[in-house]
């Protein structure tokens, strides 16, 4: 089923302060800004789900955050057949934002900011609009609702940094 995808991605996250969180970026759509995880459509020199993942992660994060290492299970939206990754990395405290000049100078760069938040919180499906800015993509909200469960489980396996 998954060999069938025709767009991957992955959410990055990390330990901090004694909780999981989750690295999201905003991106524009017809209706503003919203938040997502890093993905997009399958090209064809991607040889897998995975590869794709990580290709559009570098290519979102302007290549300015460390790659995540990748844990063995994917969720499948069989609706839009994306499959997401979940990756962990090093909290950083530091993000880039990218300008509107810089993204029409670079046309992968589709992130306009990234930012943390809690992943317990996403999981229970709080909407964060910082300061009225932006919610969460209505798709990726309904993804990750879905599969609260088996996030928590694998997100077991992210190894505890030294805070």
């Amino acid at each position: 089923m998954q060999s069938e995808y025709k767009a991957a991605g992955v959410l990055p996250l990390a330990w901090h302060e004694g909780q999981l969180w989750a690295l999201l970026g905003s991106e524009p759509t017809p209706q503003g800004l919203r938040w997502l995880a890093f993905g997009g459509k399958r090209e064809p020199q991607d040889a897998d789900a995975r590869a794709t993942a990580l290709r559009e992660y570098r290519e979102e994060s302007g290549g300015a955050l460390a790659e995540p290492c990748l844990l063995p299970t994917t969720f499948y939206d069989w609706r839009a057949k994306f499959v997401l990754h979940l990756g962990w990395l090093d909290y950083a405290a530091a993000l880039p934002s990218f300008s509107d000049a810089q993204a029409a100078a670079e046309p992968t760069l589709n992130k306009r900011e990234l930012q943390w938040f809690p992943l317990e919180e996403l999981l229970r499906g709080a909407q964060f609009e910082p300061d009225g800015a932006y919610p969460i993509k209505p798709w990726f909200q309904s993804l990750l609702q879905r599969e609260r469960y088996a996030i928590r489980r694998a997100a077991q396996d992210i190894p505890i940094a030294e805070q």
